[in-house]
C-alpha cells in the first residue's frame, strides 16, 4: 500500500509492536508521529530507523492516559505534517504482575474494564 505522504501517529512506538507499527507503516510511506511515554532515545532510534525509508518522522513524548498531553500530542503530529490520516493506539500499561493477578486496583484498570 503506497500511502504517498499520508500522515500516521502511533502511541507506545518506541520498542516491540509500536516500532514494528512505525516501520511497516515507514515502509508504505506514511509520515509518522512516534509518541513514548518515557524512553525518548527509544523513540527517536525509531525515528531515525524510519526516515531511512524516506518519509518524515517526529517525536512527540507523552503520556496518553490524559486528555491535555492527547490534545498536545495530536496538535504536534497535525502541525507537523497538517493531518493524521492513520492512529495506531498501541500504549499500554505494563504492570509487573501475571494477567490472571491483575486486578483494576493494581495498575490494569483501563485495559481490565473495558
Amino acid at each position: 500500500m503506497a500511502a504517498n505522504g499520508k500522515a500516521a501517529l502511533v502511541t507506545g512506538a518506541g520498542k516491540n509492536i509500536g516500532r514494528a507499527c512505525v516501520l511497516g507503516l515507514a515502509e508504505d510511506g506514511f509520515n509518522v508521529a512516534i509518541n513514548g511515554s518515557s524512553d525518548r532515545a527509544a523513540c527517536e532510534s525509531v525515528a531515525r530507523e524510519a526516515g531511512r525509508f524516506g518519509v518524515k518522522a517526529i517525536v512527540v513524548m507523552g503520556d496518553v492516559g490524559k486528555p491535555e498531553e492527547c490534545k498536545r500530542i495530536a496538535d504536534a503530529a497535525i502541525e507537523a505534517f497538517g493531518t493524521v490520516d492513520a492512529l495506531l493506539n498501541n500504549a499500554a500499561l505494563r504492570p509487573n504482575k501475571p494477567f490472571l493477578e491483575m486486578t483494576t486496583t493494581s495498575g490494569g484498570a483501563s485495559s481490565m474494564s473495558t
